[in-house]
């Protein structure tokens, strides 16, 4: 019972360090400026988007769906979330049993405890701060993308009905009436 509340210090602080390192795994991917397939659908993205605020959206200025999928920050799991209240609790356990349990602790010991409570506490609180940050930053990188790829779909889907507009998909009469004119136009050239 004395190195009870020890031992789940560092439960909590192995916790504390797990979720900080599941979140930063899945922020990887983003942070690799200088691995090339990062970096070449970073400038696509951001050409798509340049031309995407200009009205126009080049079909050559996107990323392939399997290239877009690969390098998009996702959104914090749910693993992770549900780890960071754990970690939580656990940073808060080993006060309550020294508190709870100073009978059955030893003088040495708790004097220890009451030494370094203090420095814990800042060392906890400090880790689950960071997660928060973590975790923030990694869902609004991932909130970020969404968006920018609903604007690019909305885009896209524009471009998409302008040209079918233009090409008279949706009035095959109209696409075979101009073919014939552009037959006869070729002929009085000669």
């Amino acid at each position: 019972m004395t190195a009870l509340p020890l031992v789940l210090w560092l439960i909590a602080l192995v916790c504390c360090v797990t979720v900080i390192v599941m979140v930063l795994k899945m922020d990887t991917r983003r942070s690799h400026a200088g691995h090339p397939a990062d970096s070449a659908s970073a400038a696509s993205v951001a050409s798509a988007a340049k031309t995407a605020s200009d009205g126009v959206v080049a079909s050559d200025d996107t990323v392939a769906a399997g290239e877009e999928e690969s390098t998009d920050p996702r959104p914090v799991s749910k693993t992770v979330i549900i780890l960071h209240f754990v970690s939580l609790i656990l940073a808060m356990a080993p006060y309550i049993v020294a508190t709870e349990a100073a009978e059955s602790i030893g003088k040495t010991m708790l004097s220890w405890y009451d030494s370094v409570g203090g420095i814990s506490g800042a060392i906890l609180i400090v880790l689950i701060a960071l997660e928060l940050w973590f975790m923030y930053r990694q869902a609004s990188r991932a909130a970020k993308a969404e968006a920018t790829h609903a604007k690019l779909a909305g885009h896209k889907n524009l471009e998409h009905a302008d040209q079918s507009a233009q090409t008279g998909k949706d009035n095959p009469r109209k696409h075979a009436d101009d073919a014939v004119s552009a037959a006869n136009s070729g002929n009085d050239r000669k």
